[in-house]
């Protein structure tokens, strides 16, 4: 086991975490997916098996170094409150929302992979919000709680995971969304894992705190599909708007961060940590759409190679002169 686990993530140092092996990320989600809802075609048995649960541990490691080095770059905050901190990631998150690697700029014009990537992330990241309440304690408990209960639509739909269900399938794609782990990029994928990787330890719960208040500030500034996007390809009222909670939320994270500071003010750079980190997985993902839509452009510039027809032969050209 442990020789097939050396081969799926590069170890170089001038490899950034977020592009250590797109087949150990996804190994990464797998293992956490099977312990939270199970795998498909996968024995309930292996549920926390201490096999999977050490080569959990040894496939993360290109994602506790990155967060070690950005614990690094960032300096100490001076003693602050829970407000300052607060504005302080919010600002972290405009300054990144005004870059020119949004996803919007890339993804636009394949709007069915957009609203995967969507679905696939927000999902996961409401998923966070339920793991990482048992570590919580206090007003920060009871105001994450509050983003854990569904929220009610003025239709049927007053699910968030039915919403994404009807919006996948009326784009004609496969409705669960683990059906799509394995088409998103690596970036994304190492996103996804080191989310599961903070909230599974209580020692990270500021980091991972942090991160959801963050990844909710991004989607709220317009970062993912909405449900006015929906509408306009003819989905109803109802979809778009349970839609809307499970991508936009109910940004109470904010709240919960800032009386978790308000306590526990040693946690204040945790906290600033794990926004750090998930507006860096975000550009990181920016980058690898922004490769793709170049690649695509490209591939359209070229014109396709069109074989000879049998009854045209190609004229031979001359090679006298030629070695």
């Amino acid at each position: 086991m442990s020789s097939h686990i050396a081969e799926l993530w590069s170890t170089g140092q001038d490899v950034p975490w977020w592009r250590a092996g797109d087949d150990a990320a996804l190994a990464l989600v797998c293992l956490a997916e099977l312990n939270r809802r199970g795998l498909e075609g996968v024995d309930d048995g292996w549920e926390g098996h201490p096999m999977l649960a050490a080569a959990r541990w040894i496939l993360s490691g290109p994602a506790r170094r990155g967060l070690e080095e950005l614990a690094e770059v960032g300096e100490p905050p001076v003693r602050v409150n829970g407000c300052g901190i607060v504005r302080s990631v919010l600002a972290m998150v405009a300054n990144a929302s005004t870059s020119p690697g949004r996803i919007a700029s890339g993804f636009r014009e394949h709007f069915e992979d957009e609203v995967v990537l969507t679905a696939v992330q927000r999902l996961r990241e409401r998923d966070a919000h339920a793991i990482l309440l048992p570590a919580m304690a206090g007003p920060a408990r009871h105001l994450l709680a509050r983003t854990v209960a569904v929220a009610g639509s003025d239709g049927d739909l007053d699910d968030e995971r039915e919403a994404v269900g009807v919006v996948l399938r009326g784009l004609g794609l496969p409705d669960r969304t683990g059906a799509h782990l394995d088409a998103l990029p690596g970036p994304a994928l190492w996103r996804l894992a080191v989310l599961d990787h903070l909230v599974a330890h209580r020692s990270s719960r500021a980091v991972a705190l942090g991160w959801l208040v963050a990844a909710d500030a991004l989607a709220a500034a317009g970062r993912f599909v909405t449900g006015d996007a929906l509408r306009t390809r003819g989905f109803d009222a109802a979809t778009a708007t349970a839609w809307d909670v499970c991508v936009i939320g109910q940004m109470t994270t904010l709240e919960a961060a800032e009386h978790l500071v308000e306590t526990e003010p040693r946690l204040a750079s945790d906290v600033l940590l794990g926004a750090r980190a998930c507006v860096t997985a975000g550009a990181a993902v920016d980058g690898a759409i922004e490769h793709a839509q170049e690649l695509r452009l490209r591939a359209a510039a070229t014109p396709p190679d069109i074989p000879d027809h049998p009854d045209h032969p190609t004229p031979l050209i001359p090679t006298e002169g030629l070695s």
